[in-house]
């Protein structure tokens, strides 16, 4: 074992180390730069290869081996660290008791090396060199030697053979895989993908091959610095955005392998984008459910309606605090309990449990209303009672929602106290009255106007008002009925006399309008029809009316006077005597007004 190796530090240059090679130096490592040229130390023989060390311990090796691929290379020497150019991790040989010199050779047989590091806890401890094997080895020894060498080198085709099968199980898995999967060389080149990663990245092998790791990363990321990490960590994976040529980002999880071959680097990369955004809009539902969880408690613990629910035995699973607030009683103390054992009235025990019988039998929502004791007296509620169905589609609860109701009922009671009064009112009165839409549609009639064509509400009610047997009868009342329903709905009140057949064969002469009745913003809403009874009147006009015919033909002069003497008939004896119209005789009041005009107009 050679204990004095050429050793040096990871930043000497490379054309330092080959001349202290080829001139057989020993680096003094206690400098940060030795310079064989100031320190004149004698010369050893050439040495074949540099231990890289540091800290004592072995970083990498370069050997001559390193020195021709190097040169071949075109890399300007004079300008490059040993640490990128030297093979690491160097094959080392851990002393121990059960070590000798034929697990030495086998080692470097086995790795095909001639230069094999000696190391123990602390560190390096030399170099064994296969000349010094065989230099070793008695010639008794060599024949078993070479027996072994003969096992080695069988060993060594088969693995050979192994190995070319492999090369191509890999070159299968390289080509069909379906993760991108890319090398690159020391400087972040490309040098080979498979077709995923073409896919991946858009763009054909060849235009991968002419790019750089750093032309698709993020602008912003320093990336120098994360690939140098990458290089003396040895490995990295996680996440990065990968910026395709056409403008595209892709979400892409790695996992990368520094000199997985010397120089060389793998990356395998998979395609999460479509993962990200699923797992985003899987983040924002839950992100939904979870805001409306709580915006759910929130309403439910805040809300005035009593909440409940319930589970398919009619136990309390969950009670809001607004019962609390009402009867008094905590709301754990419902919990496990039906509302039979929880003391409510029996007449809401049985409505409820009945309502809830139904809702398990059919799984259709069920509304009840009950009344109930509370804190502050007699309340009514309407129970609103529905199913929570599991993914099966069977009943797992309970769910009851009871608004108080008590105010709407009290207004429902009011109203209907109201239309009790309007009713009894509205069906009391002697003249005809109804409601009609805008349009003519019979809406109301009261007791009076129904009696007289002896109908029911159902008869005519939804009818068009001069379809209805008050006006059948005539045609022309008829259509005079839809011109004053047209002209009434245009805001004008409308009146005028008919006459009407009565269910008794007799006819009646009526006072008839039809009043508009306006909303807050003046458009006409509903229609008022009204009618007066007028047939005494008539039948009086039309005796007067025969009578003033009889004292027409008398030659005398009659007029007839009210209380206050205004003339209201006039005959026409009296327009023969005093020269004085009817049109012009009624309604004057002076009493002696018309015999003094007559003298004048005899003189």
């Amino acid at each position: 074992m050679i204990t004095s190796p050429l050793v040096v530090k990871r930043n000497t240059l490379a054309t330092r180390v080959i001349t202290w090679m080829s001139q057989g130096r020993v680096a003094d490592l206690s400098l940060s730069e030795p310079d064989f040229s100031e320190l004149n130390l004698p010369s050893q023989e050439p040495s074949s290869c540099a231990l890289v060390v540091e800290n004592q311990q072995l970083l990498g090796i370069f050997t001559e081996r390193d020195v021709v691929r190097l040169i071949g290379s075109g890399i300007d020497l004079s300008r490059t660290e040993i640490s990128q150019v030297m093979t690491q991790p160097a094959i080392a040989l851990a002393i121990s008791a059960t070590e000798n010199i034929l697990t030495a050779l086998s080692l470097m047989r086995q790795h095909r090396i001639r230069h094999l590091p000696v190391v123990n806890e602390q560190g390096l401890v030399g170099l064994v060199t296969q000349e010094q094997i065989y230099q070793a080895i008695a010639p008794a020894q060599m024949v078993r030697l070479r027996q072994v060498e003969e096992e080695l080198e069988e060993n060594r085709q088969r693995e050979i053979a192994f190995g070319l099968r492999q090369d191509r199980w890999a070159q299968l898995l390289f080509e069909n895989a379906l993760d991108a999967i890319a090398i690159t060389d020391d400087a972040g080149r490309y040098v080979d993908v498979n077709p995923a990663a073409c896919a991946l990245f858009g763009l054909s092998r060849e235009e991968i091959l002419r790019s750089k790791v750093a032309d698709f990363a993020d602008p912003d990321l320093n990336f120098a610095q994360m690939w140098q990490q990458f290089l003396q960590q040895g490995q990295m994976s996680g996440e990065w955005h990968l910026h395709r040529q056409d403008g595209t980002v892709r979400e892409i999880e790695f996992a990368a392998v520094a000199n997985f071959i010397p120089h060389h680097h793998l990356s395998i990369l998979r395609d999460i984008t479509e993962r990200k955004q699923i797992e985003g809009e899987r983040e924002q539902t839950q992100n939904l459910l979870q805001e409306r969880e709580q915006m759910y408690r929130a309403l439910v613990e805040n809300s005035p309606d009593i909440i409940e629910r319930f589970d398919v035995q009619l136990r309390h699973l969950y009670v809001s605090y607004a019962l609390e607030a009402l009867i008094g009683i905590p709301a754990q103390q419902f919990v496990g309990k039906t509302c039979r054992e929880m003391g409510m009235p029996e007449s809401m025990v049985n409505l409820w449990e009945t309502a809830a019988r139904a809702l398990l039998a059919t799984r259709q929502t069920q509304t009840i209303e009950f009344e109930s004791p509370t804190t502050g007296g007699m309340r009514w509620f309407e129970m609103r009672i529905a199913p929570e169905l599991t993914k099966a589609g069977t009943i797992e609860s309970i769910l009851c929602i009871s608004p108080d109701i008590s105010d709407r009922k009290a207004a429902e009671a009011a109203l209907q106290e109201s239309e009790q009064k309007f009713r009894a009112i509205f069906d009391s009165t002697f003249q005809f009255m109804g409601l009609l839409s805008s349009e003519g549609i019979v809406l109301e009639a009261n007791r009076t106007a129904l009696d007289a064509i002896a109908a029911n509400p159902a008869d005519i009610i939804g009818q068009p008002f001069w379809q209805t047997p008050w006006w059948t009868h005539s045609p022309q009342l008829q259509e005079q009925l839809q011109q004053a329903i047209v002209s009434a709905a245009s805001g004008e009140l409308v009146r005028f006399e008919a006459e009407h057949l009565l269910a008794d064969g007799t006819s009646v002469f009526v006072d008839f309008s039809l009043k508009p009745v306006f909303d807050p913003e003046g458009k006409v809403v509903m229609l008022i029809p009204e009618g007066r009874d007028i047939s005494d009147r008539k039948l009086a006009e039309q005796k007067i009316a025969e009578q003033a015919a009889l004292i027409d033909i008398a030659t005398d002069a009659i007029n007839v006077r009210d209380l206050d003497n205004r003339v209201i008939f006039w005959s026409q004896g009296a327009e023969r005597l005093y020269g004085f119209s009817a049109a012009e005789a009624v309604g004057k009041k002076s009493p002696n007004w018309y015999i003094k005009t007559s003298l004048l107009n005899l003189r």
